[in-house]
Formats: C-alpha cells, sequence, structure tokens
C-alpha cells in the first residue's frame, strides 16, 4: 500500500484505483489519500488516525488491515481496534468498506498459504465485522483462492516477496 519497493516502482492498488475512479466519475478531481503503512496493525492505524485520515475527512474509506496482527494481536484485541476505526470513520460521516488481505505466499513449499490459521481467524473476523454492521466487503483473500483454484490466477506470479504483492497483483 505504502511501498512501491514491493512494486520496484510500479503503481500500487491506491494508484490504480484513484485513475480508474477519476476515469469512472469522469473528473480530474477527485482526491485519493493513502493513509496505509506497511507493517501497521490496527493498533499502529489508531495511533495515527487524527493525523492521517480524520484531517482528510474521507467520503469513503476501505480499510484493509489483517495481515501484520495475525500474529501480534489476539482476536479480541484485533475486534476492538477494527471496531474502534469503522466508528472513528463513521463518525466522521463518510462509507466504509472493508477489504480482506491477499493471501500470503509460502516460500517453502511453494504453494498458498493457506495453514496460516492465525491470518484466516483476522480475514474471518473481518468478514463477520461487515456483516454485523452491514458494510461492504471486498473479499480479496477468498477472491484470489478462488482464482487460484479456477486456474485464472497463478499467485506466486503475482508476489514481490512472500508477503506483498508486485505491480501486476
Amino acid at each position: 500500500t505504502c511501498n512501491t519497493g514491493f512494486t520496484r516502482g510500479g503503481k500500487q492498488w491506491p494508484e490504480l484505483l484513484h485513475s480508474a475512479l477519476k476515469d469512472a466519475a469522469g473528473t480530474q478531481t477527485l482526491m485519493l489519500a493513502n493513509a496505509g503503512v506497511s507493517g501497521d496493525s490496527v493498533v499502529e492505524a489508531l495511533a495515527r488516525f487524527d493525523h492521517d485520515v480524520a484531517r482528510v475527512r474521507p467520503d469513503l474509506t476501505i480499510v484493509c488491515l489483517g495481515s501484520n496482527d495475525a500474529n501480534r494481536l489476539d482476536d479480541a484485541a484485533f475486534d476492538e481496534g477494527l471496531g474502534r476505526i469503522v466508528d472513528r470513520l463513521q463518525a466522521l460521516g463518510g462509507e466504509v468498506v472493508l477489504r480482506t488481505p491477499t493471501p500470503v505466499w509460502e516460500l517453502t513449499p511453494s504453494r498458498i498459504w493457506p495453514g496460516d490459521l492465525k491470518l484466516q481467524a483476522k480475514i474471518a473476523r473481518i468478514r463477520a465485522l461487515a456483516a454485523a454492521r452491514s458494510l461492504p466487503l471486498i473479499d480479496t483473500y477468498a477472491m484470489w483462492q478462488d482464482d487460484e483454484r479456477r486456474g485464472a490466477l497463478r499467485i506466486a506470479e503475482v508476489m514481490g516477496d512472500a508477503v506483498h504483492t508486485d505491480a501486476v497483483g
């Protein structure tokens, strides 16, 4: 999200989304603020919230957290933190969309990392929060898994490393 080192200088998904939204809206005046920080958990995201998000007063926010939380936070702390982020965004008056992280590519053996129960647990909690609060959900994890199973995507070919997507991803 925030480091073009993973995309080797290529555009990241927020930049691609920004271009697509401007094209769809037929205007160049649409602003996108990328508040993502690689390596952050919900704890760090909450600490930066006022400076990086609230001051912008976004009309729409896509929240994608969970990968870094998988090995750092228990489920209760993750739920509380993600819920607080959603509450604070809704208090600003904007729309909130939750997004699950992409799968992590396991280097040995070379295959998707479906055995990471901690990551899957966080993803299940994101899905549950979206359902409980009637929030839109972009289930990237499920889409990529489904595309891999159908042969429409080779996840290994769109990863810059074991965790981060490259420019194609």
